[in-house]
């Protein structure tokens, strides 16, 4: 980990959550955060570990995981430009998930005490804090449902959609995780992960090696998601 010592003004003039916070107190915030520099595999929030900074993704992919029963457990993927599990930094004394690097990237640290202060103390950013937090519940929520309301083909298709459209914005990406993550995301076996992707390679609606997956055919893998 690098640390910084300013921090870029960009985040506090330009992020939407931001806009209902006076100058003063976004003078307050930026007296009271960091940046901080981590590589691949690097972990940025661990588990257990006492609350002190919320966590804004500057740059980069995060992975979000929890341990249960001494094994790791994917949660999702977590791209710039968004609060990692806002909602239970602030209603938690202690951190639930595992927070890593999943390439080059840079947090943004908010002093989580200070954040705390701001919602209670101004109204319309507490509003601004409770919509965003519970549009990323409803998103977590509607994907799990979709999810498991679907076929092995369809579950595949829809989390392979998802890191398309969500969260590498593009549709060649290096998938950053392992097939075995991706199982976990999909809500099935690894060999079933490695099966469907083969039979959407061999029928030209992906193209596919070990990391990098490009979606060739949007209409068709699409279909999948939908009907699977």
């Amino acid at each position: 980990m690098t640390e910084k010592t300013n921090t870029d003004p960009s985040f506090f003039n330009n992020h939407h959550l931001l806009k209902s916070l006076s100058e003063e107190e976004l003078i307050c915030m930026k007296e009271n955060t960091h940046i901080a520099v981590f590589n691949k595999g690097e972990t940025i929030i661990k588990q257990g570990n006492l609350t002190t900074s919320a966590v804004f993704v500057r740059y980069g992919v995060v992975k979000l995981s929890f341990e249960y029963l001494s094994n790791e457990n994917i949660l999702g993927l977590i791209p710039l430009g968004n609060f990692a599990v806002l909602s239970l930094i602030l209603s938690n004394k202690s951190h639930q998930v595992t927070i890593t690097a999943l390439n080059r990237v840079e947090v943004v640290f908010v002093d989580i005490q200070v954040l705390r202060e701001l919602v209670a103390n101004n109204g319309h950013f507490a509003q601004d804090i409770m919509t965003y937090c519970s549009s990323q519940f409803w998103t977590t929520i509607q994907k799990l449902f979709y999810i498991n309301k679907s076929n092995i083909h369809g579950r595949v298709a829809k989390v392979l959609l998802h890191l398309s459209d969500n969260v590498f914005r593009s549709k060649i990406f290096d998938i950053l995780i392992s097939r075995y993550e991706l199982a976990q995301l999909a809500g099935v076996s690894r060999e079933n992960v490695i099966k469907v992707m083969s039979e959407m390679k061999a029928d030209g609606i992906i193209n596919s090696d070990t990391k990098i997956v490009e979606i060739i055919s949007r209409e068709s893998i699409q279909k999948l998601a939908d009907c699977g």
